[in-house]
């Protein structure tokens, strides 16, 4: 299933970011980054300030998973994926099986000190990131969300263009039934003729009937 952007039910974020509380300043390096660049991030400690040590804090967490587009667990040597971690990987991949959401990516990020075979280590340990989409490091997994996004806004404005060619038609249409109803229903009343009026019965018939 693909939303487009007019869609009431379209993403709120492009991404969720999912990680370490040691990562957490590197992680807002790269939110940075990416909210420069016109991404739309759900970074909790931005975006839940208000509700920090609400008992709503987890609901406020599971309700931004389920309006993000993608999920990107940011991944460095020193700092073990947490349960948490592995809850929300769990409820992302849980919601976009349940809507059937088929372009939704679950992004492995590597820190920028983080080698292929320490990245391999941590995912033996996480297996719930085994099979996961590894870039090469923020800037090839900015480029994914990048594509993905375009793909959506070349979607909607398709979709904005079908819509805005059925308005113009029918509007012509409107125009030429009450154009040719004016011209026609005084001559036919003057000549006594059968007048109807046309329109669709309860399950969707094209229908016409006798104006008395």
């Amino acid at each position: 299933m693909k939303y487009t952007e007019n869609d009431e039910r379209a993403f709120h974020y492009d991404i969720f970011f999912s990680y370490n509380e040691k990562d957490l300043f590197r992680v807002r390096e790269v939110i940075t980054m990416y909210n420069a660049a016109g991404i739309r991030t759900f970074f909790a400690p931005q975006d839940l300030l208000q509700h920090v040590g609400r008992p709503d804090w987890e609901a406020r967490i599971f309700e931004a998973l389920e309006r993000s587009h993608h999920l990107g667990v940011y991944c460095s040597k020193d700092a073990l994926l947490s349960g948490w971690v592995q809850r929300e990987v769990e409820h992302f991949e849980r919601h976009i099986k349940l809507r059937k959401i088929n372009d939704s990516l679950i992004l492995v990020i590597p820190d920028p000190d983080l080698t292929s075979a320490d990245l391999d280590k941590i995912i033996k340990i996480n297996p719930i990131l085994n099979g996961r989409l590894r870039p090469r490091d923020h800037i090839q997994a900015f480029q994914l969300i990048v594509a993905r996004r375009m793909g959506m806004l070349s979607d909607s404005l398709q979709f904005a263009r079908e819509d805005l060619c059925r308005t113009k038609e029918l509007a012509r249409q409107a125009f030429e039934y009450y154009r040719h109803a004016r011209f026609w229903t005084p001559f036919l009343e003057e000549h006594r003729l059968h007048v109807f009026t046309c329109g669709r019965d309860k399950i969707g018939r094209a229908s016409c009937r006798e104006r008395v």
